[in-house]
């Protein structure tokens, strides 16, 4: 299975694992493609469950923020992020099990 999060995120699945990737650009902002013209994946990281994609996901989503916060501001945003995720979560393992 291939779950598209958004332009740039992917999940792959396979028997053992979801397998979340990001999309490789240029220098640019270009999207890479290989010989066949395939758009080309990094594999981020492989994970036994959803949740544990999306928390990566958030990590990866507020590491690559430009923006200069304060640790009290980070840890706010953080924790904004996880119960938003939880909220989500359940409706998401629910469907994945249909």
């Amino acid at each position: 299975m291939l779950i598209k999060i958004n332009d740039d995120y992917q999940v792959k699945t396979d028997p053992f694992n979801y397998i979340l990737q990001r999309v490789i650009k240029d220098e640019h902002g270009k999207l890479t493609v290989d010989k066949e013209g395939n758009t080309k994946w990094k594999t981020l990281g492989y994970f036994g469950n959803m949740k544990r994609v999306f928390e990566a996901l958030l990590e990866y989503d507020m590491h690559d923020s430009v923006e200069e916060v304060s640790i009290q501001e980070y840890l706010v945003m953080y924790k904004k992020e996880v119960n938003s995720l939880d909220q989500l979560l359940p409706e998401i393992e629910r469907k994945g099990r249909e």
